[in-house]
Order: C-alpha cells, then sequence, then structure tokens
C-alpha cells in the first residue's frame, strides 16, 4: 500500500529459500516517539519543578541575608539583634553567631560604662581632695602668717616647702626664691664658739624626733649677715605615719 516498513531478510541453508519478515515502520515508530516525548514532559515537568524550588529558596535566601544585613547594622549601631530562625543550617549558625556577638557587645558597653563611671568618681575625688587641699594651703598661709615666730617646712628629701615671713626676714630668702632649695642653704647654722657648720636641723629632726636646737648656733642669712637664734624641730607624718617632712 506504499508504506513504509521495517524488513529483515534470511536465506535458509537447508532449501536455499530466502524468508522475508516486515513490520510497518509506524508500530515500531510510534512507541518510540511517545517514549520519546513522555521523556520530554516528564523532563520539562522535572525541570519547572526544580526552577520553581530554585526561586523559592532564592526568594527566602535573599530574604534571610537581607535581614542578616538588618541585624549587622543594627549591632553596629549597638541595637538589639532580633531573632530570625532559619530553615537553613548555615543561615541558622549565622543568627547564632551574630546572637554571640551582640551578648559581648553588650558586655563591653556595660564593662565601658562603668570604667566611666569609676574613672568620673575618681576624678570628682580628686578635685574634692584638690580643693580641700587649696583650702588647706591658704588657711596654713594665713595662719603661718600671724605667727611672731619664723616657721620653716620641708619635704621628706629636705626642701624648702614653706617660708613665712617672719623667716624669710631672718634668713634674708624670699619665699618665691627659696621654695625647694636644700634647707642647709636656706637655714644655715654654725657654731657661735667654734665657727664650724653645724648638722642640719632636718637631718637632726628625722633622727631624733622631736628636739630643740641645741648649743649656740648662729643663723647665717643670705647677705653674710649673723644671727644668734633658738630653734625647735619636728617631724610631720601623714595621717597613716608615712613622713612628709619637717617643721622648724
Amino acid at each position: 500500500d506504499g508504506s513504509s516498513a521495517y524488513a529483515a531478510l534470511s536465506k535458509s541453508a537447508l532449501t536455499g529459500w530466502t524468508a522475508a519478515i516486515a513490520q510497518p515502520s509506524e508500530a515500531i515508530d510510534r512507541p518510540i516517539r511517545q517514549a520519546f516525548w513522555m521523556l520530554a514532559a516528564v523532563s520539562l515537568a522535572v525541570l519547572a519543578a526544580a526552577l520553581v524550588i530554585a526561586l523559592a529558596l532564592g526568594r527566602a535566601l535573599i530574604r534571610s541575608l537581607g535581614a542578616v544585613i538588618v541585624a549587622t547594622q543594627a549591632l553596629a549601631r549597638g541595637h538589639g539583634v532580633p531573632s530570625q530562625p532559619s530553615a537553613l543550617t548555615e543561615l541558622d549558625e549565622l543568627w547564632s553567631g551574630l546572637r554571640e556577638a551582640q551578648v559581648i557587645l553588650e558586655r563591653r558597653q556595660r564593662e565601658r560604662d562603668e570604667a566611666d563611671l569609676a574613672r568620673q568618681q575618681a576624678l570628682e575625688s580628686e578635685r574634692v581632695a584638690r580643693e580641700t587641699s587649696e583650702k588647706d594651703q591658704v588657711r596654713l598661709a594665713v595662719t603661718l602668717s600671724s605667727i611672731a615666730d619664723a616657721v620653716l617646712a620641708t619635704d621628706p628629701a629636705g626642701r624648702v616647702t614653706i617660708l613665712n615671713e617672719v623667716a624669710q626676714a631672718l634668713t634674708g630668702w624670699d619665699e618665691s626664691a627659696a621654695l625647694g632649695r636644700p634647707i642647709e642653704e636656706v637655714f644655715a647654722l654654725i657654731d657661735e664658739a667654734t665657727r664650724e657648720p653645724l648638722e642640719s636641723a632636718v637631718a637632726r629632726v628625722y633622727r631624733e624626733g622631736r628636739n630643740q636646737g641645741a648649743g649656740h648656733p648662729l643663723l647665717v642669712a643670705r647677705q653674710g649677715r649673723e644671727v644668734p637664734i633658738q630653734y625647735s624641730g619636728a617631724p610631720i607624718h601623714s595621717a597613716d605615719g608615712r613622713l612628709q617632712g619637717a617643721v622648724l
């Protein structure tokens, strides 16, 4: 009938005849085409499903990454990190890391605030102590200026720290010039009889404690004038017993 067919020929060895078997090509091609189109349809369905899944995962990933960006910006500004659970293990671990970072940041901020408060309290205490010391210095200066005797004071190293007006007139040293100088230079003593230099009055106070000047000392003033004097000395101690200097 003019239709195409698939045929196979085989010659018999016994009879010498040739046998032919034919099958219409449509009977063979149709199942092949059906299987091909079925495979193509299944492949398209799988591809479409994969595309949908990929788009869904992409959207979820983009939303999660956007939330992570917002959280990191909030963390950088010192704000809290909202809880954002994720179905993706990696993103869930990232959120856990951000929450741990928030805890660390809050602890560091508390430590910084406590350190700032302690520093402010220390500065305030220092300011109050300085003002108290300045007031004490003013009261001390007023008290010393009203004393009729000469008064000198030194630090632990024997350098002059106070020289009242009577002491300035007696020694010939202005207080501004005498401050910080060794007591042996401002308050130089010699023996009236032997003319030998006497031991430093402050060194004697440090060695013996409160004492009266012995012998017949002469004070050699800055201009070389010699003045017979009597003096007493005592060590100055802080509230905790530390040596702060001496007063003559």
